[in-house]
């Protein structure tokens, strides 16, 4: 089964982004429960707000890495039966044999499916690599005309 992942996502670099917004979260946290028992200094210049900062860049950076992580399910993988794929689009993941492929429709980033049962599936490609765009147009490209011969 030939799969092609939609986006692509360094693992390491993402974790390493997570790991780093853990640490500058919890060193806010803690120096601001610090400052709190010492005195909350609520000058805007040179006062205790930095820590309240760290601690919202810390939560946007685990939010950051774990969006990006949640990019890697997406996919599409095909065999000689059926087609299987996950985009951002849909919550779950989707399969079609290829004999219930009736045609196919393609124009620069959707690709339409007409089925046997007279239904249609979607899928749009937005935001995916020149290279894999064209392996997964060139499958599709091939399925329609084996599908219309």
């Amino acid at each position: 089964m030939e799969r092609i992942q939609l986006y692509r996502v360094k693992r390491k670099y993402v974790k390493f982004i997570m790991i780093f917004g853990l640490l500058v979260f919890t060193f806010g946290f803690v120096l601001l429960i610090y400052t709190f028992f010492e005195g909350f200094n609520t000058e805007l210049m040179g006062g205790d707000w930095i820590y309240i900062i760290h601690i919202c860049q810390g939560a946007l950076f685990i939010y950051l890495g774990y969006s990006q992580l949640r990019t890697n399910r997406y996919f599409i993988e095909w065999d000689s039966e059926k087609i299987r794929y996950q985009l951002p689009d849909n919550k779950e993941t989707t399969e079609i044999r290829l004999r219930d492929i009736k045609s196919v429709s393609m124009d620069l980033l959707n690709i339409r499916l007409y089925l046997i049962n007279d239904d249609v599936k979607h899928i749009k490609l937005k935001d995916i690599h020149y290279n894999e765009l064209n392996r997964i147009k060139k499958k599709f490209r091939d399925i329609g005309a084996a599908s219309s011969g």
